[in-house]
């Protein structure tokens, strides 16, 4: 899949009879549909699908019932079922200093703020409460750590670089 394409979130379901979607975003609180012009949608390793967003209302919860060109009826929407949903970077809004898009993260070298090096991001793991950096480690299991600010205190985009200040045994679970 390209670096352009963002995933933001999923298709969980059709919407009444006329091939509207119910989606979820990773974020409730995100924009990215707002502006919207097109999607994408993909399955498993198959290339992703392209779609004309006709219109999109927003719902409570992140969800938002979403209408595209090419989907017209309910068995049409059911085969876009738990698909991940995509859209193209520039059509997302400018993101303020300090923020990031975790679809970056991947690849990333991570550092500790004391400058300790502990690994690089193999993948975000949506799992539970918070997303998950799953960071690869030498001679190790990969240690998972939360993305929340006050673990993850910097990202540097140009040097693909993680600073994290992990609590005290965060990174040693695997030994215990």
């Amino acid at each position: 899949m390209s670096r352009h394409l963002l995933e933001i979130g999923s298709v969980c379901r059709p919407h009444g009879l006329r091939g509207e979607l119910r989606v979820k975003l990773h974020d409730p609180t995100s924009s990215a549909l707002d502006a919207a012009k097109h999607l994408w949608t993909v399955k498993d390793k198959e290339p992703a699908l392209q779609w004309r967003v006709k219109w999109c209302r927003g719902e409570s919860g992140g969800f938002h019932i979403v209408c595209v060109d090419g989907v017209t009826d309910r068995t049409m929407a059911e085969s876009l079922t738990r698909q991940k949903l995509l859209i193209d970077r520039v059509e997302l809004p400018k993101l303020e200093p300090g923020e990031f898009y975790l679809a970056d993260l991947p690849g990333c070298e991570v550092k500790t703020a004391d400058g300790e090096h502990v690994g690089v991001v193999a993948e975000v793991m949506s799992i539970g409460a918070q997303a998950q950096l799953v960071i690869h480690r030498l001679d190790r299991e990969p240690a998972w750590v939360p993305i929340v600010p006050e673990i993850l205190t910097g990202y540097d985009a140009e040097r693909r670089l993680v600073v994290i200040e992990p609590p005290a045994g965060l990174l040693d679970l695997d030994r215990n």
